[in-house]
Order: structure tokens, then C-alpha cells, then sequence
């Protein structure tokens, strides 16, 4: 009797099995094959013959489509357009993947998921649309779609996986466009699950069909996200408002079209690789309220020539500024105690280093490469420098001249114009301040509110602290409205369009030679035009292998034009022009009676050195040692008169220099043209350095 009853229950139990088996069991359609659950049906494979368009129905069987399986139409090479029914609320996971001539796709207004690798390897996929109704796109979702070119994503998308529209390389993708609807909905994405290095915006990003060059980014925003903005070409500017604490990883990586960005103070944190190659970028002031900068924050910012950290950053993240080769000066604010490692590593241009007096640590390589550093400000005195600890290959610092107890001032600027600038309280103005004023272009900075004599040059340490702009309406399109520029002075220039000329005059006042050149990152051609407006010479890059530089004899009171273009795309550059001296002033330092190089003139005696170079014919030198007390009181002069020096040749001779009394604080050496005739007819050195 039990065994009876324990078959009947086997058997009973078989026969549950059997039909759960028919009920999950697969059935076809047409092309189709799915399988149902409920009253609801998935498509789990499609037959491999398919070809064309096709739309697939939103009932099979008599059962709802709810879903594509994962691989269902995968390798369904002969597939042309796809048409997803709303029905549909996923895509599984490598469901249309490898459908290499599928070019369009069609995704109903029901779908919420998009799986992993769901389209990858769709090559001839030019465009698609991502509904509202979509709130996450899988890891690798558009992976090497190499025709991708255009994507309008929803307001619904909440996550974009990792890799979501890379390429076979898995670096960057080949989207040329993304259109979006909402920037709000764009930067509460979710695109931090993605470890590499994946493109959220490929190269343009439309907003409402209008490209994005200046965004503003709305209030009640508190976070850029990771990857908010990665690779965005299109965007020049940006507006961040004071709801933002957080600039997150990579949210800027790669636009190398951004110049213009304002840190607000709510801003506490700016992620790792926030700003990598961020090619355009010229300045950057990081404010008091920023605790933290990332690892290679700002790599390669090549136009990045001026950097000031504000008060409250303690760290910077290893390589933050590694590669900046337009960088010549950085201010490190007084909360910082440890420089990292390669944080400047490679910044060649860099000239002016200033540094509080609670810097303890150096790390390997800080400043390696930087091999052009003049002066150190340091805040504290040479017994506190002697106790900083400095790790391996950071000579280019501990070589440069260290101005000890550097003082900060404090600089204001009238701009002449609507617009404000704000006070700097620094050791000077390491570059040229810039603003705008409609259809005006600023001629430069003055000393004086009468705007007379020459603006005054950049890096700037004199002892005004209220400069005043000077405006002109010319604006430099053609010769006939060409900007004016006199000797001795530089303009900073941003080009708008690609292939623009940008055209001075220029007006020499003695017979002698003159230099045109331009400082920055960005590859010049130069051209110098008579005052017929023919062409006398022009030059690419002898200046530095990127940037132009142009020497010549010109005649005083002749007008010449001197013309200056990018050679590919637009961006911004300083354009300098130089009377060269009769001689020129290379260096002046000095040092114990010994010969021992000292930081600052001590009190007592000591020795000036003064390095120049013959640039005229064969003649008499007259070199002078001006001396100025700390109030820059004049306080008398020495001289030197070398006979017959050579052409080309450079000499360095000491003078012996008194200072019992400790009155003497700042030397200065120039040239005269003679005995006869007291002009200065070279450059200028001061020690320390003005």
C-alpha cells in the first residue's frame, strides 16, 4: 500500500514537471523564437536569414512582447532598420550585437533598460534616440558602433555604463554629436560605474538642437558629476553656480575647447583628471573654499600660463599640473604641506614659484623638467627653507633664486568699463589680467589713470598696486584696422575663427632692431609687412619650434604691420614686441666676497655680478649698477666701461658693493648708450627680481 501511494506521488510530481516544462517551453513565430512566462513573451532568438526592415510585433502568439532576450537577433548581419514596439520594456544583454548593417533603429516608448553590449559592433548604426522611457544604458550598450555619429539621449537616463560608447580601442568613441533635451537630467546622470575611459559627449553636445559652446549650469546643482562633460569639444565656457560643492573625475577631461571657467567658493573638492588636457584653458584661480585638487587635475593644460591655489587646498594630487607647458608662474596657498610627486613635473616654462612658509615636504619630481624656474617667493626665512625637506630631482627649485620673507601686495584694477575685476593679494601679477568690454580690445595695463607712457609688462612686481585698462575700438581684421603696439610690449590675442589673421602697426622710434614673437602653446606663423602693406619676411616657429619670432632692422617713424595667425583652429596667445639694446642685460646676482651665490644682498659687503651680451657692432660697453634702499629710494650707482667688446660675445665682471649700513635692498643693472649721453639703451635686470 505505501509503495503504491509513494508512485502515485512520483508520479503526480512528474507530472507538475511536464507541465511547467511545456509551459516555459520555447515556441516560433514567423522568424521569431520565445518563450512565455505568464502572459507575457520574450524573444529569445530570431532566425539568422532575416534580412531588411523589420518591426517586431508587440504580440506573439497571443502573448504580450515584453522583451529581446539576451543575443536574441545577435550576428543577424542581413538586418537593415529594427523597429522595437513600446511593449518592449528591455533590451537584453548583446541582443543586436555584431549586426553589422543594421542602420537604424527605432526604440518604442516603453523600453526602461538597455543591456550590456546590446548594440556593440553595429557598424553601420549612424544615429539613435534613446526614448524618456530609458533609465539605464548597459556597459559597452554602443561599443565600437564606428559609424555612430549622432545620439539623442533622453531625460529618463539615470546610468550610462561603463564604456557605453567606446570603440575597439577603448578609449574614445567616434560620436560626433549628442543631443539632449535637459541639462538638468544630463548632470544627474550616473556615469561613475565606469573605471577607463569612456565618452559621455564624443565631440559636440546639443542642448534643445542649439550646440553648447557657453553653459551655464542651473542652480540647485551641487555636484559636476564623473565623465559630466568628457571629451565636450563644443564648450568654450562655463558658468558654475555657488549650489556646486563637487567637480567630480574626468568631468571636463579632454575639452580642449574650454578657456573660460569660474570656480565659485562653494566648491570643496576637484576630482582626479577633472581638467586633463583642457588645451585652451589660460588661467585658473582655485579658491579658498577648495580642500582638494586631483590627481592629474589639470595634466597637459597647455595653455594654462597662471595658476593660484587658494588658502584652504591641503592636497595636491600627484601630476596635478604635470605637463602645463604654458605655465610660467603658480602660487601655492599656506594650507599646503606637502607637494606631491610629478605635480609640476614638465612645466618648462615655468618661471616664478611662490610658496607659504608651512610647506614641510617636496616630493620626487615636483619640479622636475621644469628647468626655466627663476625665483622662488618663500614666505619664511632661509633657516625655514633649510628645513624643508626636499626629495630626489627637484634641483630646478632649490637652484632658482629664493627671495626670502617675500611680502604679498595688494593689486586692484579700474577697468575703465562696466566690468569688475577683483583685488589679487599676491607677490605680483604674474599675468596679464583680461576682461571684457563689448567690441573693445584691451591694449594693456597701465600705471597711471592718465594711461600715459607704455602699459606695463607681465609678470609685474612693481610697486603700483592700482592699474588702469587701456581700450581701443580697432580690431585688428584688417591693416586698416590694425591694433597699435608699441616697443617693449605685449597683447594678449584670442582668435574666433579658424585661419584668422590678427594685424598690428607698429612704429619704431629709433633706428635699431626689433623682435616679434608670441609666447603660449599654440603654433604661430608671423608676417612682417612695410608700411605699402607688401610682405618683408615672415616666419613659422624659430622662436621655440611652435612659436613665430621675426628679428629685423627697421627705420624710425616708418609704419610697419606685422600679421599673426594660428596655424590650425583658434585659441589665445601673447604677442611680444622688443627694441633690442645695444646690449643685453643677461643676468645679474650676487654673492659672498668668496664667490658663494647668495638668495638675498646681505648686509655688509658683497659682490655684484652682472652677465651681458654685445648684440651691435664692435664698441665700448657702459655697464651700471643702480642701488635703491627698501623704500626704492635711490641710493647711487656704480658703472663699468669695457673697451672694444666683440660682437656676439658676452661678458661677466663683479663689482664690490658696501652695504654696512643695511640700507641697500634692491640693485638694478641697465646700460648707457655713453659717457656722453646718460640713456638707457638696454633691457634692465633688478635683483630681486622686480
Amino acid at each position: 500500500m505505501k509503495k503504491k501511494l509513494l508512485l502515485t506521488i512520483i508520479t503526480l510530481i512528474l507530472g507538475v514537471l511536464a507541465i511547467g516544462v511545456v509551459t516555459a517551453s520555447a515556441a516560433t513565430s514567423g522568424i521569431y523564437t520565445y518563450t512565455v512566462s505568464g502572459s507575457k513573451a520574450t524573444i529569445t532568438d530570431c532566425d539568422t536569414s532575416a534580412s531588411g526592415a523589420i518591426t517586431i510585433p508587440n504580440k506573439l502568439g497571443n502573448y504580450k512582447v515584453v522583451a529581446i532576450g539576451d543575443s536574441a537577433f545577435e550576428y543577424c548581419t542581413g538586418l537593415t532598420s529594427i523597429t522595437i514596439p513600446d511593449s518592449v520594456t528591455t533590451i537584453g544583454d548583446s541582443a543586436f550585437s555584431d549586426c553589422a548593417f543594421l542602420a537604424s533603429v527605432t526604440i518604442g516608448n516603453g523600453v526602461t533598460t538597455i543591456g550590456d553590449g546590446a548594440f556593440s559592433g553595429c557598424d553601420g548604426l549612424t544615429s539613435i534616440t534613446i526614448p524618456d522611457s530609458v533609465t539605464t544604458i548597459g556597459a559597452s550598450a554602443f561599443y565600437y558602433c564606428d559609424g555612430l555619429t549622432s545620439v539623442t539621449i533622453g531625460n529618463g537616463v539615470t546610468t550610462i555604463g561603463y564604456n557605453a560608447f567606446g570603440n575597439a580601442d577603448n578609449l574614445t568613441a567616434h560620436i560626433e554629436s549628442v543631443y539632449i533635451t535637459d541639462i538638468e537630467a544630463w548632470l544627474n546622470i550616473d556615469f561613475s560605474n565606469r573605471t577607463s575611459t569612456p565618452s559621455c559627449c564624443g565631440a559636440n553636445l546639443y542642448l534643445n538642437g542649439t550646440l553648447v559652446t557657453n553653459l551655464t549650469v542651473p542652480d540647485g546643482i551641487t555636484s559636476i558629476k564623473d565623465y559630466a562633460f568628457y571629451s565636450c569639444d563644443s564648450l568654450t565656457s562655463i558658468t558654475i553656480p555657488d549650489s556646486v560643492t563637487t567637480i567630480g573625475d574626468s568631468a571636463f577631461y579632454h575639452c580642449d575647447g574650454l578657456t573660460s571657467i569660474t570656480i565659485p567658493d562653494s566648491v570643496t573638492t576637484i576630482g582626479d583628471r577633472a581638467f586633463y588636457y583642457c588645451t585652451g584653458l589660460t588661467s585658473i584661480t582655485i579658491p579658498d573654499s577648495v580642500t582638494t585638487i586631483g590627481d592629474s587635475a589639470f595634466f597637459d593644460c597647455d595653455d594654462l600660463t597662471s595658476v593660484t591655489i587658494g588658502n584652504s587646498v591641503t592636497t595636491i594630487g600627484d601630476s596635478a599640473f604635470s605637463y602645463c607647458d604654458g605655465l610660467t608662474s603658480v602660487t601655492i596657498g599656506n594650507s599646503v604641506e606637502l607637494i606631491t610627486e610629478n605635480a609640476f613635473y614638465g612645466c618648462k616654462n615655468l618661471k616664478i614659484v611662490a610658496i607659504s612658509a608651512n610647506i614641510k615636504y617636496i616630493r620626487n619630481d615636483a619640479f622636475n623638467g621644469c628647468n626655466n624656474i627663476e625665483t622662488v617667493y618663500y614666505e619664511g626665512s632661509e633657516e625655514e627653507w633649510n628645513e624643508i625637506l626636499f626629495y630626489n630631482r627637484n634641483e630646478n627649485l632649490t637652484n632658482a633664486d629664493i627671495i626670502y620673507n617675500a611680502v604679498k601686495k595688494t593689486y586692484r584694477f579700474e577697468t575703465n568699463c562696466e566690468a569688475t575685476l577683483d583685488d589679487i593679494t599676491s607677490y605680483g601679477i604674474f599675468t596679464m589680467p583680461t576682461v571684457a568690454n563689448g567690441e573693445m580690445i584691451l591694449i594693456g595695463w597701465y600705471d597711471n589713470a592718465a594711461l600715459s607712457g607704455d602699459p606695463v609688462t607681465f609678470p609685474y612686481f612693481g610697486d603700483a598696486t592700482t592699474l588702469y585698462a587701456g581700450w581701443t575700438d580697432r580690431t585688428g581684421e584688417s591693416f586698416e584696422d590694425a591694433l597699435i603696439i608699441n616697443a617693449n610690449q605685449q597683447q594678449s590675442i584670442t582668435t574666433t575663427s579658424s585661419g584668422q589673421m590678427v594685424y598690428f602697426e607698429f612704429v619704431p622710434n629709433r633706428n635699431k632692431t626689433y623682435r616679434f614673437y608670441t609666447t603660449g602653446s599654440k603654433d604661430t606663423l608671423g608676417y612682417l609687412y612695410s608700411s605699402s602693406k607688401s610682405q618683408i619676411t615672415s616666419d613659422d616657429d624659430d622662436g621655440d619650434g611652435n612659436n613665430f619670432m621675426i628679428e629685423y632692422d627697421l627705420t624710425a617713424g616708418q609704419t610697419y604691420y606685422i600679421g599673426i595667425k594660428l596655424y590650425s583652429g583658434t585659441g589665445s596667445f601673447v604677442f611680444v614686441t622688443e627694441e633690442m639694446g645695444d646690449y643685453l642685460i643677461n643676468d645679474l646676482s650676487v654673492c659672498d666676497m668668496s664667490g658663494n651665490s647668495l638668495g638675498a644682498i646681505p648686509k655688509g659687503e658683497f659682490l655684484a655680478s652682472i652677465s651681458f651680451t654685445n648684440i651691435e657692432t664692435n664698441r665700448d660697453a657702459v655697464i651700471v649698477l643702480a642701488q635703491y634702499t627698501a623704500d626704492n629710494q635711490f641710493k647711487g650707482l656704480m658703472y663699468i666701461r669695457s673697451k672694444d667688446v666683440p660682437k656676439g660675445s658676452t661678458m661677466e665682471f663683479f663689482l664690490p658693493v658696501d652695504n654696512t649700513n643695511g640700507d641697500i635692498a634692491r640693485l638694478k643693472a641697465f646700460s648707457w648708450a655713453s659717457f656722453g649721453s646718460l640713456v638707457p639703451v638696454s633691457n634692465s635686470v633688478s635683483f630681486p627680481a622686480e
